[in-house]
């Protein structure tokens, strides 16, 4: 959420819906190893992002 969501063995996994209107939005990552993100069913590649630390991804959405 906004605030922010932390995964869990309990919770292992978050879903996102953007407004029609959101042209941009921020994901921000902790540590990446062990963790996938898909967008709109396409895996995302993480192998650029250092697995402990803190990681951002920017969706521009046109």
């Amino acid at each position: 959420g906004e605030s922010g969501t932390t995964l869990t063995q309990e919770s292992p996994t978050y879903t996102a819906t953007l407004p029609a209107d959101v042209t941009e939005s921020l994901l921000t990552l902790g540590i990446t190893k062990g963790v996938s993100v898909t967008v709109d069913g396409q895996p995302l590649d993480l192998s650029a992002l250092t697995s402990t630390d803190l990681s951002y991804i920017t969706f521009k959405i046109q």
